[in-house]
């Protein structure tokens, strides 16, 4: 009688990789593509190697916070505005919480007439928000181009000078 031979071993999968950190705000991994499935590989005549130990998984960047978004708005209207040095602009209010700025931001539609600008307030970051560059403080007090939805609330444009806000 005459046995078949044992069928030969077969080499254990590699471990899948592990997910890359996020490293950038905003970014995101593409959760919904499939993983590609291992593929095997005959065994060898020789012993395989003793496997290498995994590499650590590297940590996940923390999430932003919540105001991240509106601090790096900000630091770019900051920059936008101090390009005004001896114009106005008609300060609307001051914000000390995201989501409202966050609001004024989505209702403005991504005016660059708006300019949001950090004002630091008892260990807090309030925003002071502007809108538009005047020649004068008398323009900058008539704000003619602030849209309604600034003037909600009774509030009235006061002028500041570019240099006071944007020093």
């Amino acid at each position: 009688v005459v046995e078949a031979p044992a069928p030969a071993p077969r080499a254990a999968a590699a471990p899948p990789m592990p997910a890359p950190a996020i490293t950038e705000p905003g970014t995101t991994l593409d959760s919904g593509a499939a993983a590609a499935a291992p593929t095997e590989r005959p065994a060898r005549a020789e012993p395989a190697p003793a496997a290498a130990p995994a590499p650590p998984r590297p940590r996940e960047a923390a999430a932003p916070s919540v105001g991240s978004d509106v601090a790096q708005r900000a630091s770019r209207d900051l920059t936008r505005l101090a390009r005004g040095r001896g114009a106005f602009t008609a300060q609307i209010a001051v914000t000390c919480k995201p989501d409202n700025t966050r609001r004024i931001l989505q209702r403005a539609g991504g005016s660059e007439r708006l300019f949001l600008v950090p004002l630091p307030a008892r260990g807090a970051t309030c925003y002071r928000v502007c809108w538009g560059l005047y020649p004068s403080a008398k323009e900058a007090a008539a704000a003619p181009d602030l849209p309604a939805f600034l003037r909600e609330g009774g509030g009235r444009p006061s002028p500041k000078a570019v240099a006071e806000v944007a020093p």
